[in-house]
């Protein structure tokens, strides 16, 4: 766009000149976008949680989850996020299955 380019260094999204982009313009291509393949009823704001499900289950720790979803806290990202993060908060249990030993059943002796 050469020189009717804006440099917006913070921004993953610009339009093709460089400015940020208008909430009310990417719903509309999102809604027209999710049309054509079928998939009208999915909100935009289904990507987050699909992200922060799909973060999750990869084991990405909940503090980094609630950073990459721009969050303020971690309690709020545990808050809205309780379902799809579910897998991160009983990782847990996996380790303390690994830290102790086994005991043999008693139903086998």
């Amino acid at each position: 766009m050469g020189a009717h380019w804006e440099n917006t260094l913070d921004l993953v999204f610009t339009t093709e000149v460089g400015t940020p982009l208008d909430p009310s313009n990417v719903r509309r291509s999102y809604a027209r976008l999710a049309r054509s393949a079928g998939l009208e009823h999915l909100h935009p704001h289904m990507l987050r949680h699909a992200a922060a499900s799909l973060l999750s289950a990869a084991g990405v720790p909940i503090e980094d989850i609630s950073d990459t979803l721009g969050h303020r806290s971690v309690a709020v990202t545990a808050e809205v996020y309780r379902h799809p993060i579910a897998p991160v908060r009983s990782g847990h249990m996996a380790a303390m299955n690994q830290l102790l030993p086994r005991q043999a059943n008693p139903s086998q002796h």
